[in-house]
């Protein structure tokens, strides 16, 4: 079924391992396993996947390539790195026709790479024929959709609990966190906290930056007042199966390498504010509007 013998081409996907180094060591979030590639997607940095091409699975290699100079992370931007690199199959050719939708499949894979078990049943397909890859294509659709919807409601929710709620004062504690996470998301992308407000998120003036981090702060406040009121908790098992998956997602090794980044706590607490967040969208009573019946 799975091709083993030939060497890989444009418009092929491919099941591999890689890992990253900066000299003579890994970096962080470099390192993966058992991922799906499309050679021609774009997904990974340029250069990757046209070094991946004339290879041929089995075999372990290596490659050289560049971060971008305007890439996300600073500490790599513009850096020369080498990836080993080991295929274990491509899948199997579909029709050309398929191709282009099997770019755009791919697309919405990547813009939120499968953390949760759901998704990674979704997105462990196995190509034989044209009627497989597109079922894969329609389940793919409607789990985004479905996410999407999700979301969503969790937000809409959200917002209107915080709407209807009167704020006599903001922690400014919370404050403090929030603007220091602007500032730190600013130096990650290279440049000025101010120009990251006006481009992010709209922001040009000192009253619109004051509001938005009082909106962050009440959204904050409700979902803490939530978990309280309610008394959620969470165990041990499920912090380190949560770190687990994030640590798969991102490529650390382990968990306490994970650690070193995100603290345990701040998986406790997302633990936490996704209780309360389904708490409240399970217990809300939600009108879905038909657009099509509208005159």
């Amino acid at each position: 079924m799975y091709e083993k013998s030939r060497a890989i081409k444009k418009n092929d996907l491919i099941y591999f391992d890689y890992a990253g180094y900066l000299g003579d060591e890994a970096f962080e979030g470099g390192t993966a396993k058992n991922q799906e590639l499309l050679i021609g997607s774009g997904n990974f940095i340029p250069g990757f996947e046209d070094a991946v091409i004339g290879h041929t699975p089995g075999n372990e290699f290596s490659i050289d390539v560049t971060f971008p100079k305007d890439y996300h992370a600073a500490d790599l931007a513009g850096k020369a790195v080498v990836f080993k690199i080991t295929v274990h199959h491509i899948y199997p050719e579909i029709s050309e026709e398929s191709v282009a939708l099997l770019g755009e499949a791919y697309k919405l894979k990547f813009e939120k790479e499968a953390a949760q078990s759901s998704e990674e049943k979704v997105y462990k397909p196995s190509f034989t024929d044209k009627s497989s890859y597109e079922k894969y294509v329609v389940s793919v659709l409607k789990a985004k959709k479905e996410q999407s919807f999700n979301e969503s409601k969790r937000n809409l929710v959200l917002n209107a609990i915080v709407e209807n709620t009167k704020f006599t004062s903001y922690p400014q504690d919370i404050i403090d966190d929030y603007d220091e996470i602007v500032e730190k998301q600013a130096e990650q992308y290279g440049i000025e906290k101010d120009v990251f407000l006006s481009y992010f998120y709209g922001i040009g003036t000192e009253e619109q930056y004051t509001e938005f981090l009082q909106k962050q702060v009440s959204s904050e406040c409700v979902i803490i007042g939530i978990i309280q009121t309610e008394k959620f908790t969470v165990t041990e098992d499920e912090i380190t199966k949560s770190a687990e998956e994030i640590a798969k997602q991102y490529g650390f090794t382990t968990v306490e390498e994970l650690y070193k980044q995100v603290p345990k706590v701040s998986v406790e607490n997302n633990l936490l504010s996704n209780k309360a967040l389904d708490f409240i969208t399970e217990n809300a009573v939600i009108t879905t509007i038909d657009e099509t019946s509208k005159s």
